[in-house]
């Protein structure tokens, strides 16, 4: 029957302008946005016709009713015709009436008619699932389509569409709708005397009088109700948001980020591509799946974290692109670090100007650009932290620093941190005080430590302080390499390092594996020398000829300090951005303390996040996903999974009796919903007048209120995909998220 349905569909349509797709069930997936679109079209399109039409076939069902009482009378009481035979000819008088009326409809409805249905289905379109993108928007945020469940004037979606938009086939229905009438007009008069059917056809009248006038078509009402009953959730979601106050400042959240990203002409970097897994979800600040994910050079200025465990591929798909992209712009600094392994002689093959560092080759003074507090600080920072006692390493903290200063005053071999060393564990040598300008206080307390604090100090006291420090000295000193460096004095180094602040590429070298803790220490000290110099530009400004500078650090944690975390928080105004990669949220903890961790994490303005093992790391990268205010599923009635609901209806049920119960057998089978029907109510003309069985169904129940857009026990199966990472960007000043697919360059 549904065959002669769907050819019979095709008759009654013919001539209008509408996609074949509204012949068949839904079959596009829902989180695709334009198919969303297109099947929102053509089927609320249908829902337009078929009012234009319903009207029509109603008068073709009078006529058709008159016909036949005229064929009747005529066949019968003039002609001599058998009953049989009179009701044979009004029969085919009301189908005639009811073809023919529907097949040239189109010839009788106006184009500007259709012309303003196919306008209203787009205006609706437009409402639920487009947004404007201003001319010059970045190709990035070139993004049409509107996610989640709030239309373009800041109403939800229930408001304008309801299931049945997308769930209802109109046209087989439609017709099946039609033949019902048909069927039923026809075989009631073989039920007749010959004097009621005038009767008959007086009732008819009346009713499509008053079907004409007062009520829509069947699937127009089954529409209304189902609109009426699934908007609750989303307008009590609305209001308890805050209505149009809260919606209009997401949406104007989206038009400034579009503002800013047209008048920001920095450079473009691109991290991957949106699979569209949070727009699916409804999240308001999701890009469509397919755009890519990226950060101009001013949005990079707000700092990039970048997690991932071992394996995860952060070096490969995140920091190797990045450089590249890097290196391949002009007027920009580049500093590469990698705090175990060998990052910056990676990059070195593609970013041919790229002057690798390191302590086999030439020559760096590691005190040169610093202060004595910034030398003292960088060090306990990287080697301190796992002294138990404070004293020891505070003591030892303060003979460094007095020894410093008095080191630089005197200039020369002193200044080196091996001169440092030699002051503080031999003390300082006469011509070395002569030297001191008492009225500078940081001298002064230098010579009074000398000669009146340490010597006061018990031996065996001074001893383990300078046992702590000699630690410190020797861990940095104890390769051949390092220790050239910790001997060389200011002006002996041979690549002027500060050259980043006027695009310079530098990379600096110094593995784990190769040189232990001196390593990470040396790397530091470096950092610290490039933190300095570009902290400056906060006192004198951008001077000509310098640049932005990026810092890409690999293995972050092993060379992070304090000052890391104090100079983050201004460096957008210094025109310095920050790419720290590291393993875990606890590696940056065992690094700083857990106070200055938390908030050296909080100064990323972005974070990628790839595979990881650490629940510490999942939570916090959760909470910044955030979450948000929408309607939630509470409960869905049925059996939790579809291979549960098939085996329990084996065993319970109408399925379960259908087996052994002739009677029940005879009417399981699927209709229109998901509900089994007989056979009888396929062909039941009172079915026009009930709800359909669909909208009968038990639905969901919901709550609402804020939610976690993602919980941090799904974070590792939405990235277990290899080369995929979870990106939650300041873009344009902001939020941009969803899972993306990285480009990796191994």
């Amino acid at each position: 029957m549904e065959g002669f349905l769907r050819w019979y569909a095709g008759w009654l349509w013919q001539g209008t302008d509408l996609d074949a797709l509204v012949l068949r069930p839904p079959l596009s997936a829902p989180d695709e946005p334009l198919a969303f679109a297109r099947e929102l079209y053509h089927r609320y399109y249908a829902h337009l016709v078929t009012l234009r039409i319903w009207r029509l076939e109603w008068y073709a069902l009078g006529a058709g009713a008159l016909a036949a009482l005229v064929l009747w009378i005529l066949g019968t009481a003039v002609g001599g015709l058998p009953f049989v035979l009179g009701i044979i000819l009004a029969l085919l008088a009301i189908a005639a009436a009811v073809y023919f009326s529907s097949s040239l409809f189109a010839m009788l409805l106006s184009e500007a008619d259709l012309a303003a249905d196919k306008a209203a289905a787009a205006e609706l379109v437009r409402r639920v699932c487009l947004r404007d993108v201003p001319k010059d928007t970045p190709a990035d945020l070139a993004d049409p389509w509107r996610h989640g469940w709030i239309t373009a004037d800041g109403r939800p979606v229930a408001a304008e569409i309801a299931e049945f938009d997308l769930r209802s086939t109109e046209m087989v229905s439609r017709t099946r709708s039609m033949l019902h009438i048909v069927i039923a007009v026809g075989l009631v008069p073989l039920a007749l005397a010959h004097g009621v059917i005038i009767v008959l056809v007086v009732l008819l009248f009346i009713a499509w009088r008053k079907r004409r006038r007062d009520l829509p078509p069947p699937l127009m009402r089954a529409r209304l109700l189902d609109a009426a009953a699934a908007g609750t959730a989303e307008g009590a979601a609305w209001a308890m948001a805050g209505a149009s106050n809260w919606t209009g400042r997401i949406e104007e959240a989206r038009k400034t980020q579009l503002v800013a990203a047209i008048a920001d002409k920095t450079p473009i970097l691109t991290l991957g591509t949106s699979l569209g897994v949070m727009a699916a979800r409804g999240d308001l600040f999701a890009p469509s799946r397919g755009l890519d994910m990226a950060l101009s050079l001013a949005d990079l200025m707000q700092h990039l974290l970048v997690l991932g465990g071992t394996g995860s591929g952060k070096t490969a798909g995140v920091l190797r692109p990045l450089c590249k992209q890097l290196g391949d712009l002009e007027g920009i600094g580049l500093v590469v670090l990698d705090g175990k392994g060998a990052l910056p002689g990676e990059v070195a093959r593609f970013v041919p100007d790229l002057a690798v560092i390191e302590p086999a080759g030439k020559a760096m003074s590691l005190v040169e650009g610093l202060t004595p507090t910034e030398i003292v600080a960088t060090v306990t920072d990287i080697l301190g932290q796992n002294d138990k006692d404070r004293f020891w390493q505070d003591s030892a903290a303060a003979l460094m620093r007095y020894a410093a200063v008095l080191a630089r005053q005197d200039g020369g071999a002193s200044w080196t941190l091996t001169g440092i060393w030699r002051i503080a564990s031999e003390g300082p040598s006469p011509d070395v005080l002569e030297k001191v300008d008492q009225t500078i206080p940081e001298q002064a307390e230098a010579v009074a430590f000398f000669r009146t604090e340490w010597p006061a100090v018990e031996d065996k006291v001074k001893s383990s302080i300078l046992a702590t420090l000699r630690a410190w000295y020797t861990a940095i000193t104890g390769h051949p390499d390092t220790l050239r460096w910790a001997n060389t004095a200011p002006g002996g180094s041979e690549v002027d390092i500060a050259s980043v602040l006027r695009g310079g590429r530098i990379g600096i070298l110094a593995p784990a594996h190769r040189y232990g803790t001196a390593g990470p220490v040396v790397m530091a000290l470096l950092k610290a020398r490039i933190f300095a110099a570009v902290r400056d530009r906060a006192d004198r400004g951008m001077a000509e000829g310098e640049t932005p500078v990026v810092i890409v650090m690999d293995e972050a944690q092993d060379i992070t300090t304090q000052q890391d975390a104090l100079i983050l928080g201004i460096a957008r105004s210094l025109s310095l951005a920050i790419v720290a990669a590291t393993q875990t949220v606890e590696g940056v903890e065992a690094r700083l303390n857990e106070r200055e961790a938390a908030r050296y994490l909080t100064l990323f303005g972005s974070v990628l996040a790839l595979q990881n093992r650490s629940v510490r790391t999942a939570s916090m990268i959760a909470s910044r996903i955030g979450a948000s205010f929408r309607p939630l599923l509470e409960h869905v009635p049925g059996v939790p999974t579809v291979r549960g609901a098939v085996t329990a209806q084996r065993a319970t049920g109408r399925l379960a009796a259908a087996k052994t119960q002739p009677l029940v057998a005879s009417t399981v089978m699927v209709g229109e919903g998901s509900t089994p029907v007989s056979l009888l109510a396929t062909i039941n003309p009172f079915q026009l007048f009930r709800r359909t069985a669909q909208g009968e169904q038990e639905r969901p129940s919901s709550r609402i209120g804020a939610a976690p857009l993602v919980t941090p026990e799904e974070l590792t199966e939405l990235v277990v995909e290899p080369d995929t990472a979870f990106a939650v960007l300041t873009r344009g000043r902001v939020p941009r998220r969803d899972v993306i697919k990285l480009t990796p360059m191994y």
